[in-house]
């Protein structure tokens, strides 16, 4: 049996609101036996409430990391954008490597889906940023 780890992408909503790690071990919302040090009781975070109601504590840098505005419907369309250009750079790279490794990988046919794929998500880029261009001027 392979017991190897293998890569998994996901992506969650939560609520949260900024609260020190202070507030945090007072609210008991630190792992059993953390302490905050005096100088890491202002230390910027997050209280974190997920679907199910579990809340947690996550420093800010870690959860800014994983996690972005998403209030309005504009603060969607900016996460799409960014998504869709990193996917879109991702594919790009790969495309530049050459057709022929790409066929040789994954086969002529899908190669060439894969070519206009990269195709559509370059208008689709171009709408959203014209929206975002847009938006910010109203």
């Amino acid at each position: 049996m392979n017991k190897e780890m293998k890569q998994y992408t996901g992506t969650k909503t939560v609520k949260a609101m900024p609260m020190t790690m202070g507030e945090a071990y007072e609210r008991k919302l630190l792992k059993n036996g953390v302490r905050p040090s005096e100088c890491e009781t202002d230390k910027a975070g997050y209280l974190v409430e997920y679907e199910d109601g579990y809340q947690s504590w996550s420093p800010a840098d870690v959860f800014e990391k994983a996690y972005k505005p998403s209030e309005t419907r504009l603060d969607r369309l900016r996460i799409e954008c960014d998504e869709l250009r990193a996917r879109s750079k991702e594919l790009d790279a790969y495309l530049n490597e050459g057709f022929e490794k790409a066929a040789a990988e994954v086969g002529a046919s899908l190669a060439a889906l894969l070519v206009l794929q990269g195709s559509y998500l370059h208008n689709y880029l171009d709408v959203l940023e014209v929206l975002l261009l847009t938006t910010k001027k109203e």
